[in-house]
């Protein structure tokens, strides 16, 4: 298992600029490299966003996409909104941090583990992150992702009761296999909120995978 920092994130440098195309090219040629292709890749929150954008990158290196709370259209966000949150972040990082987090967080302590990482990002990183986010999708090559992709959804991702609009309206009608599970009851970060239930869901995902390669027929 690899688990990977996203530039400007942990230890890796801040990048230049961000282009989610050219960071899943750098993840997929991460699992080459590794002697691990067809890898399952697995993202949260705008990590979820990127994975989707790794078997566009290379097919071959990628078997199976699990999103974790994510859209993979386009944030809808205005950009007075992006503009709001560059003030709050420029005035006071932390401060700005924790409003940011809180309305999708499970409580103050969730909120400063959250800050305690997330304010060594550069500001400027993470909001080049949300800018692609909000200016770019995949949406454009669902045709590419032939591979199985799940998304498991916290309370939040649903506003109404009509989830298959909602779902489509995040970008995942058009998949030729996609499924989604629904984990009642927690914030953004349900591995947190719900550990256990969390667990028993990516470990049903990876079975799936595996019993769907085990039943394709060989091309050698």
């Amino acid at each position: 298992m690899l688990n990977v920092e996203l530039p400007g994130h942990g230890q890796s440098s801040a990048p230049a600029r961000v282009d989610f195309a050219e960071i899943a090219n750098q993840v997929t040629q991460l699992i080459r490299n590794q002697r691990l292709a067809p890898a399952v890749v697995i993202g949260h929150s705008i990590g979820g966003t990127l994975a989707a954008w790794t078997p566009v990158a290379d097919s071959g290196a990628v078997k199976a996409v699990l999103i974790v709370d994510s859209s993979i259209a386009a944030l809808p966000w205005p950009q007075n909104a992006l503009d709001d949150l560059r003030k709050s972040l420029t005035a006071n990082y932390v401060a700005g941090l924790r409003s940011f987090y809180a309305p999708i967080a499970d409580g103050p302590a969730q909120i400063e583990r959250l800050i305690s990482t997330a304010r060594h990002v550069p500001r400027e990183t993470l909001l080049a992150y949300l800018e692609f986010a909000v200016h770019n999708s995949v949406v454009k090559d669902l045709g590419k992702i032939n591979v199985p992709l799940e998304m498991i959804s916290s309370s939040l991702s649903f506003q109404t009761s009509n989830h298959k609009k909602e779902l489509a309206e995040a970008g995942y009608d058009g998949l030729k296999d996609f499924s989604s599970e629904e984990m009642s009851g927690t914030k953004h970060w349900v591995y947190w909120d719900q550990p256990q239930r969390y667990a028993s869901l990516v470990d049903a995902f990876l079975r799936r995978v595996e019993a769907a390669g085990e039943r394709r027929p060989s091309t050698r």
